[in-house]
Formats: C-alpha cells, sequence, structure tokens
C-alpha cells in the first residue's frame, strides 16, 4: 500500500516494497530493497527510485546509484542485531553505533574520527568493538560519566 514520508526536506512517495532511509543533518539516503519510490529533496524532483537502487541527498545534491551487495548489506544488518563497518570513518561509524547504545562514545581526540574501519559488530555489545578499536588501531577507551571516551593509546 503507497503511503508518503517526509520531512524539511525530504518528501517520498512510496509505492509498496521494502525501504531502509537514513536521513542526516545536510541530507540522507534512501535505499529501495523492493519496489519504487518517487522523491524531491528540498523542493525539487529527485527521481524516481527502484529496488536495488539508492537515492543519495547531500547538502543540495542528490544523486541516484544501484546498490553493491555491500552496501546492501551494511544497509540491513541492523534488522539482525549487527552493525557493519566497510571502509567507514570513526566518527560516522560512532554515530551509527551510539543508536543503539545508552552510554554514547565519543572521540577524546578529533584527528582519530578520520580512522577507517572494517568489520561486523553485534549492536548490543560495544566491548567487542572497543577492544577491536584497541588491537587494530591503537584507540583505548575511558568510562567518563554517561559517555564512553576514545584516546590515543600511547
Amino acid at each position: 500500500r503507497p503511503f508518503r514520508l517526509y520531512g524539511d526536506d525530504f518528501d517520498a512517495r512510496l509505492n509498496g516494497g521494502r525501504f531502509d532511509i537514513r536521513l542526516a543533518e545536510r541530507g540522507g539516503q534512501l535505499m529501495v530493497l523492493a519496489g519504487q519510490a518517487a522523491a524531491t529533496y528540498r523542493g525539487a524532483p529527485a527521481g524516481t527510485i527502484g529496488a536495488g537502487n539508492v537515492l543519495t541527498m547531500d547538502d543540495g545534491v542528490t544523486r541516484i546509484a544501484a546498490l553493491g551487495t555491500d552496501a546492501l548489506g551494511a544497509a540491513t544488518a541492523w534488522q539482525s542485531g549487527r552493525i557493519v563497518f566497510n571502509g567507514m570513518p570513526l566518527d560516522r561509524a560512532l554515530a551509527e553505533f551510539n543508536r543503539y547504545l545508552p552510554d554514547k562514545i565519543v572521540l577524546g581526540q578529533g584527528d582519530l574520527g578520520a580512522t577507517r574501519l572494517g568489520g561486523e559488530f553485534r549492536v548490543d555489545d560495544p566491548d567487542t568493538f572497543l577492544l577491536a578499536l584497541r588491537e587494530a588501531f591503537d584507540i583505548d577507551h575511558r568510562r567518563q560519566g554517561d559517555q564512553i571516551l576514545l584516546f590515543r593509546a600511547r
């Protein structure tokens, strides 16, 4: 059954199927896993997106591209309680992981944010993620109130 999904800058008409949407500060992504969607972004037509494609909206610019197998797997991993990082920068990975955590993981040093990660983790097991950061990147952590602070171990 068709339905409409919209926000301040985004408006989509979703015609039956399966969709995954991630809205961000300056845009987001609409992945069409099955079915079809027609979207506008900031009042301008963004196009019709068919199954197996993604509409990316970033600071006023839109593009439609085919979903690769890795991107599809990463986008739907949350449905089975997993999170997948495939070359994702640490700052973006933390934003993804923090969606599931009551105590947020934060950067204690800004330069750590560009560190590119790979791997698959359970969303309910941040300790394994933190251990991987320590072992692979020499990035350690400590609790500070209701946050987990990341810093470069020396």
